[in-house]
């Protein structure tokens, strides 16, 4: 079984460090997200990206902010209530059954989740299945290596490791981006035939 993140820990998912590191509106803009787009911010935590997405989306978006941990979904709703967005949509979720309706986003954002999770490729075909054909997944993950933050070496998941499960799930145009020493980044896209699992 994956070691899943502790909510007794939720307040250093928004520290000024992790600001730093992963500045949230730079690399979701960096990624291609839009005015207008729906997003799917699957493991949203308390809000780290689903807030700084709702701003980049605006009036005309959406984002669902989607959990399985009900103290994160209400740490979330508090800092969307605090921010006055009204696109943000908390969801409650099982981890292979993210409870939305398909190819309804974008856009979906799996960050700091995936090594966490036991069925990789079964996670990500239901991430998949909320894209609509030709949307964009991210993945966010810790480098494959030890260091002072993030999980052990030994819970994370190399860049390759990663790609295939993408592969296997049925995403297409994979590409990956190191970003600084503690993270990578996966783009993929759902694709626009029926290669793709639905």
């Amino acid at each position: 079984m994956a070691h899943k993140y502790n909510p007794e820990h939720k307040s250093r998912l928004d520290s000024p460090e992790r600001r730093k590191l992963l500045p949230a509106e730079e690399i979701l803009r960096g990624a291609g997200l839009r005015d207008g787009d729906t997003v799917a911010d699957i493991g949203a935590g308390t809000g780290y990206f689903s807030i700084p997405a709702a701003l980049i989306v605006g009036e005309r978006g959406r984002v669902y902010a989607i959990d399985t941990s009900p103290e994160m979904l209400g740490a979330l709703k508090g800092a969307v209530a605090a921010s006055g967005l009204a696109t943000v949509k908390a969801v409650l979720s099982g981890e292979y059954d993210f409870t939305i309706p398909g190819a309804v986003a974008d856009f979906a954002l799996v960050a700091l989740v995936l090594h966490e999770v036991g069925d990789r490729t079964r996670f990500l075909a239901e991430s998949l299945r909320v894209l609509m054909p030709g949307g964009t997944l991210l993945v966010i993950e810790w480098n494959n290596a030890e260091m002072e933050m993030g999980p052990p070496a030994h819970e994370r998941i190399a860049p390759g490791d990663a790609m295939r499960a993408l592969m296997r799930a049925g995403f297409t145009d994979i590409r990956t981006v190191d970003y600084g020493r503690h993270f990578y980044f996966l783009a993929a896209r759902r694709p626009t035939t029926a290669r793709g699992k639905a």
